[in-house]
């Protein structure tokens, strides 16, 4: 996989992802809410997180001034995130609660996402070469 697929592909997930956020608010809270109940899911979703962060670091380490930078910060985040939510569940799911609390927040987040998802697209279809 090539750097500009893993944009592509990112891209594809936060812009969808961010777009549900933006259109059905009430369901990614109840979503959020449930997930807040489900140990096993919050184990699994750090060992995701920690799984992606470690390939994107592994395959994709980077650190001049072009756009691959931007894989090796999310790769170096999520195997933060990954490793944070492993050794504190609880704290992360509280944090999670908290910024899910009104649906204007969600709203606000899945528009962030949405342009965050569209740079990433932008950039992994006409910006670096395939």
């Amino acid at each position: 996989m090539t750097e500009a697929e893993v944009f592509q592909l990112f891209g594809l997930v936060v812009t969808a992802a961010g777009a549900g956020l933006v259109a059905a608010p009430a369901f990614y809270r109840r979503m959020v809410d449930d997930v807040a109940q489900m140990p096993a899911i919050i184990y699994l979703s750090g060992v995701a997180r920690i799984v992606v962060g470690y390939l994107l670091v592994r395959y994709f380490s980077y650190w001049g001034f072009d756009w691959r930078l931007a894989l090796t910060i999310l790769g170096w985040l999520a195997l933060v995130v990954g490793g944070l939510t492993l050794v504190f569940p609880d704290r992360f799911v509280g944090l999670a609660m908290r910024m899910w609390r009104s649906g204007r927040s969600v709203r606000a987040y899945g528009a962030v996402a949405v342009v965050m998802g569209v740079l990433l697209l932008i950039v992994g279809f006409w910006v670096i070469p395939v």
